[in-house]
């Protein structure tokens, strides 16, 4: 049997990182402005601007970990069902109170 591989862009997932990148620049661009009038204009920086930094930072490299864990799920062919039968075993401890299921 022959593995094929898959493309690595499929019909949505472009147009998805497209609109991801622009969402991502705007909401990066307004917090800029808002940190901007916060030290130069008003002067007060307070605890609610370092969250929205670190909400943002935390919103960037999340995006950027789904992205890349589409891209590369795209490049592996999916699993069969008797590939998944196969693969997994149970195990179960000695006073039979954990079952555990491992799924490669």
């Amino acid at each position: 049997m022959e593995l094929k591989m898959l493309p690595l862009y499929n019909d949505y997932l472009v147009p998805f990182t497209a609109l991801l990148s622009v969402l991502c620049t705007i909401s990066a661009t307004a917090l800029g402005l808002r940190i901007y009038t916060r030290l130069r204009i008003t002067r007060a920086f307070a605890k609610d601007d370092v969250i929205l930094i670190v909400s943002q930072l935390i919103n960037i490299v999340s995006s950027g970990v789904y992205l890349w864990c589409k891209t590369v799920a795209r490049r592996h062919p999916r699993r069969t069902q008797e590939q998944y039968k196969a693969l997994s075993h149970v195990s179960l401890s000695r006073d039979m109170k954990h079952v555990t299921c491992y799924i490669f």
